[in-house]
C-alpha cells in the first residue's frame, strides 16, 4: 500500500514537471514571438513625407535669418515667417543625403523632414542604428517659454510602433529635468520667440 501511496505521488510529480515545461515552452514562445513581433514594427521603415527642397530658397532665408538679427531691437522687433519648403531646405544643407538614402557625412542621421500643419509640426527622422535603419516620427507644438524651445507631444511612432502619449509626455518631462537638454534648448542670440503659426514657421527677433 505504501509503494502504491509513493507511486501516485511520484506520477503526480511527474505530471507537474511535465505541466511546468509545457507552460515553460509556452510561456518562452510567447515571449519570442513578441520579441519578434516589436522587431518588425521597430525596424519597419514608415514612408518619409513628401516635400520640396530648393537649394536658392535656404540660401534666401540664411540673408533672411542674417538680415534680422542684425537688424532687430528692443523696441523694433524683425518677425520672420518661413515657409516649410524654405525650412526643408534650410534643414537638407545641413544633414546631407545621398541619392541611396545613406547620409553623406559620418552623422547617424539618414534623413530629417518638417511637416508644419495649423499649430503643429511633424518631424520624421531616419537614423542608422547598429546599421539598420529606424524612422522616428513626431507630432507637437512648438512654442517658446522663458527663452527655452517647448515641445508639447502629441502622437508618436518608432518605425511601425506608435508611442504612447503619455510616455513622448513623460519623456519629454525628464529631458528637460536635464541641464544639458535646458542647455541645448535655449534660443540662440536675440531670437526671442519661435513657434508654429498658420502652417508657418515663425521666428521673432529682438
Amino acid at each position: 500500500m505504501l509503494r502504491k501511496s509513493l507511486q501516485r505521488s511520484g506520477d503526480r510529480s511527474s505530471s507537474a514537471r511535465r505541466n511546468f515545461r509545457r507552460a515553460a515552452i509556452w510561456v518562452g514562445g510567447i515571449v519570442l514571438l513578441t520579441f519578434l513581433a516589436f522587431s518588425v514594427l521597430v525596424f519597419h521603415r514608415s514612408e518619409p513625407p513628401v516635400i520640396h527642397l530648393d537649394p536658392a530658397a535656404a540660401a534666401r532665408l540664411n540673408t533672411r535669418l542674417t538680415q534680422a538679427e542684425e537688424t532687430a531691437t528692443a523696441t523694433s522687433p524683425q518677425v520672420l515667417r518661413v515657409e516649410q519648403n524654405e525650412l526643408n531646405s534650410l534643414v537638407a544643407s545641413y544633414v546631407k543625403t545621398d541619392p541611396n538614402g545613406g547620409a553623406a557625412s559620418s552623422s547617424p542621421v539618414r534623413d530629417l523632414r518638417l511637416i508644419l500643419s495649423g499649430d503643429h509640426i511633424r518631424m520624421y527622422l531616419a537614423y542608422d542604428f547598429h546599421g539598420k535603419e529606424v524612422t522616428f516620427e513626431l507630432e507637437s507644438k512648438l512654442h517658446t517659454s522663458s527663452g527655452l524651445l517647448q515641445f508639447e507631444p502629441l502622437s508618436g511612432k518608432l518605425g511601425a510602433l506608435p508611442i504612447p502619449r503619455s510616455a513622448l509626455q513623460s519623456s519629454m518631462r525628464k529631458m528637460m529635468d536635464s541641464p544639458e537638454a535646458r542647455r541645448a534648448m535655449r534660443l540662440p542670440g536675440n531670437l526671442s520667440d519661435l513657434r508654429v503659426e498658420e502652417g508657418k514657421m515663425v521666428a521673432t527677433f529682438r
